[in-house]
C-alpha cells in the first residue's frame, strides 16, 4: 500500500510540475476563448455611420462671410468663381454636387481633419 501511496504522490508532482501539460492546457484556454468570439465577429452588424446631416445645403449658406473664411479660407465670392470656373470639367454621374465637392476638398485644404472627419460632415 505505501508503494501505491508513493507511485501516485510521484506521478502527481510529475504532472504538477510539467509546464507543457500547463502550457497546453493554457493554448486550449486560448484557442477556447477565441472560438467562442468568431462568431461574435463574423455575424456582427455593421452601424451606420453617424453623419452631419445637411451640413453643406443647411448650414454653409447660414454662415457670415467672415465665418465663411475661416472656416473654408476663401472669401464666399472666390468659392462662387471657382465653382463656375471648375464645374464644367467636374461633370460625372456621381451623387455628390460639385459646390459639395469642392467645399470638402477646401475643407479637407484648410483644416487639419482627417479624411473620415470631412466624409462625416460632408
Amino acid at each position: 500500500m505505501a508503494e501505491r501511496i508513493a507511485l501516485l504522490s510521484f506521478l502527481l508532482d510529475e504532472f504538477a510540475d510539467n509546464s507543457e501539460i500547463e502550457q497546453i492546457q493554457i493554448n486550449n484556454s486560448i484557442a477556447y476563448d477565441h472560438i467562442q468570439v468568431i462568431p461574435g465577429v463574423l455575424f456582427h452588424e455593421r452601424n451606420e455611420p453617424v453623419m452631419v446631416e445637411g451640413y453643406a445645403e443647411q448650414i454653409v449658406p447660414l454662415y457670415t462671410d467672415i465665418d465663411f473664411r475661416s472656416h473654408f479660407r476663401l472669401q464666399r465670392s472666390t468659392y462662387q468663381e471657382l465653382c463656375e470656373a471648375v464645374a464644367p470639367f467636374m461633370v460625372r454621374e456621381r451623387s455628390i454636387s460639385v459646390d459639395k465637392r469642392i467645399l470638402a476638398t477646401l475643407w479637407m485644404l484648410g483644416n487639419q481633419e482627417s479624411y473620415r472627419s470631412v466624409a462625416d460632415r460632408f
